[in-house]
């Protein structure tokens, strides 16, 4: 943890220590540190993984066999036999649903009689068959085309930009809620500042009324309510002494540096910002940035597959199969390996290929047709919903989004002025709070008119912090929703553009 702290500035603070971090650090080790960002980093490799996956589906096979038989027979004569059969294919589909097919197979047998005492030795005979074909399938309506084949690795690819755009969203999420807390944590720690001095003046405020309380020029009443406007700032200050704790443990939670004892010191100062005149500009870059509105782009894109999908199933499933098979000679032997002869039968051995009157050519046509069914148009009907439910919601989030950077920019226009009103209203009760006090001293007022003063000022002050404060929130949603937050800091790019 300490290897954190560097390049930062680490000072002690009424006893403990404290670092001074701007928002760009905080930012940079909020994305470095964040735990729930590696958890999505680890989701598009898997997301990788898949596309992956889906561009080899495609692979050609080669499946071998090897198959061993017995079998007794008892009939007039008995007799015994053995088969043994090697049998390799070789297969590969391509994107446009057609298969390829190379089969070869080759068969040897024994066969044994029996003989007069009775054993498995009396006649047999030998022999082998061979064949070799090719074949392939087209698919004629359902299933054909590149774009059909093709659609498991375009859905791939959507998963891996949703996983990306899924990323790049909670990145954005997490740099708003860190940042937001930061300029909670600078409005705190100054209305902390604004009541210390609040404490000091009703401190200073008590040891003068207990001066003219010995005197005689002041009654126990008006000390009284010194003492109650002391207490009541102390314990405003301690309630925000506590804020400022609570703030700095959503800090270390955002950056997972839970066992890293220390406060944060922001060194960053709210400040006043003009926002872009270009509304359609800015609403054009907040469209192209926001990754919610690219998660249900992509969805479109992927309903638009499941249509493709859905329409495929309604179409007539009829396959053609063309093949082409080589067979050789069926070579038989007697018991002592005397070839005896050689016929041309189906599938009769291919020991030699050379002669063309041991093959053959076919072809199957497969018409498959569903009856009662009402699924196939169903899900075209389901995907077509769907796809209106995701553009109601596409034109929704932009309506949102269009609201909310009108809203942004309204607060940045007014910010200017809230401030200006704020800074008259501070400086007119403080004056108000020194001639109320001046007052005091000359007995024509008393600790309670002081007190209420007292309040208002410290409120105005406090309104002053809300208001800069605010502005730059409003500065941070604007800087989010157009994602300029990832340059006016200088942050890593990593999934801030579209993938």
């Amino acid at each position: 943890m300490e290897a954190l702290l560097e390049n930062l500035k680490i000072v002690t603070e009424n006893g403990r220590r404290v670092v001074e971090v701007a928002l760009k650090d905080v930012l940079t080790l909020a994305l470095q540190r964040s735990t729930s960002l590696k958890a999505e980093r680890i989701g598009e490799e898997i997301a990788q993984s898949t596309l992956l996956a889906a561009r080899e589906r495609n692979n050609p096979t080669l499946t071998s066999s090897l198959d061993q038989s017995r079998s007794l027979s008892f009939g007039l004569i008995p007799n015994r036999s053995r088969t043994l059969t090697l049998s390799s294919e070789f297969s590969k589909k391509l994107s446009s649903g057609i298969r390829y097919e190379l089969k070869f197979t080759e068969l040897q047998f024994k066969s044994e009689g029996i003989n007069d005492a009775g054993n498995f030795s009396g006649s047999s005979s030998t022999g082998n068959t061979s064949a070799l074909k090719s074949s392939v399938t087209i698919p004629i309506f359902q299933d054909f085309g590149s774009e059909l084949g093709d659609i498991p690795v375009r859905q791939a690819e959507i998963g891996l930009r949703r996983s990306r755009l899924t990323t790049r969203r909670n990145e954005s999420d997490l740099l708003r809620l860190v940042a937001t807390v930061y300029w909670d944590l600078v409005g705190l720690l100054e209305a902390v500042h604004v009541q210390e001095e609040s404490v000091k003046l009703s401190e200073q405020l008590l040891r003068d009324n207990q001066e003219r309380l010995r005197a005689g020029v002041l009654s126990p009443a008006d000390v009284k309510v010194t003492e109650t406007q002391l207490a009541r700032d102390r314990q405003t200050l301690l309630s925000l002494q506590l804020d400022a704790l609570r703030i700095e443990d959503e800090v270390r939670a955002a950056l997972s540096l839970e066992n890293l004892d220390i406060g944060f010191r922001p060194v960053d100062s709210p400040a006043l910002r003009k926002p872009e005149a270009d509304l359609e500009r800015l609403l054009e870059r907040v469209f192209e940035n926001d990754p919610a509105l690219a998660i249900l782009s992509t969805s479109l894109e992927g309903n638009r597959y499941d249509l493709i999908q859905a329409r495929n199933r309604e179409d007539t499933d009829l396959d053609l199969e063309l093949f082409y098979q080589f067979n050789g000679c069926d070579r038989q032997f007697d018991e002592n390996g005397i070839f005896l002869e050689c016929d041309n039968k189906l599938l009769a051995g291919v020991s030699d290929f050379t002669d063309f009157n041991f093959g053959g050519y076919g072809l199957n046509l497969t018409w498959t047709v569903p009856l009662f069914d009402n699924q196939a148009a169903e899900a075209v009907r389901r995907r077509l919903l769907e796809r209106s439910q995701i553009e109601l919601r596409l034109q929704d989030l932009r309506t949102i989004l269009s609201v909310r950077l009108q809203s942004v920019l309204r607060t940045l226009r007014l910010a200017q002025r809230q401030v200006e009103v704020a800074q008259i209203s501070v400086a007119l009760q403080q004056e108000l709070l020194q001639n109320e006090i001046e007052r005091l001293k000359l007995g024509r007022s008393t600790g309670f008119q002081v007190a209420q003063i007292q309040q208002d000022a410290a409120e105005a002050r406090q309104n002053e912090i809300l208001a800069r404060v605010g502005s730059e929130k409003a500065f941070l949603e604007m800087l989010v929703l157009t994602g300029e937050i990832y340059p006016a800091y200088n942050l890593p790019a990593g999934n801030s553009k579209n993938p």
